[in-house]
């Protein structure tokens, strides 16, 4: 199916005739976040501030954690998130051991992608549908979780791999 970015008309009752209550501009601007266009916006922040260095990473984190807090504001699909979400996640992962860098930007830029991620669950609410394979991922997720179980500490994963 082909998406239309910026057409003024719910996309979901598939005639263009229609007219949704949803205003224009609203669906011009959920259109332009699940474009590749914004997805190019986001790698481009997050490469911009890589490659400037160590010193810029968390600017890059903060631009595409608010840009991840806009996009669950704005759209009703959570895939327009996805790419500054993995930004964020790509670039914060750099910044492995330096939580006290994290938690000072985190207070004051964390409210917007927080309240966008309540904001989205509450009132973009889709029904929960469990498909064919989702009793084998759920067991799957459970041995993977249970694997490591009586082998590795809870405190594993927050310890520097640097002093092993």
């Amino acid at each position: 199916m082909t998406v239309h970015y910026f057409y003024p008309y719910d996309d979901k009752t598939g005639n263009p005739y229609i007219k949704s209550r949803v205003p224009a501009a609203l669906l011009a601007v959920r259109g332009f976040l699940l474009s590749p266009s914004f997805m190019m916006v986001s790698a481009f922040v997050a490469c911009l501030f890589s490659v400037l260095g160590k010193g810029y990473t968390m600017v890059g984190i903060v631009i595409n954690a608010e840009l991840f807090g806009l996009a669950l504001l704005l759209c009703d699909d959570f895939a327009a998130a996805l790419m500054p979400f993995l930004s964020v996640m790509c670039q914060g992962a750099t910044l492995f051991e330096n939580w006290d860098v994290i938690l000072g930007y985190l207070i004051p830029w964390g409210f917007l992608p927080a309240f966008g991620l309540i904001f989205h669950l509450i009132v973009y609410r889709k029904p929960i549908k469990v498909g064919l394979s989702g009793w084998g991922v759920a067991v799957t997720g459970g041995a993977i979780l249970l694997g490591g179980f009586g082998f590795v500490s809870p405190l594993a994963p927050f310890q520097s791999a640097a002093g092993a």
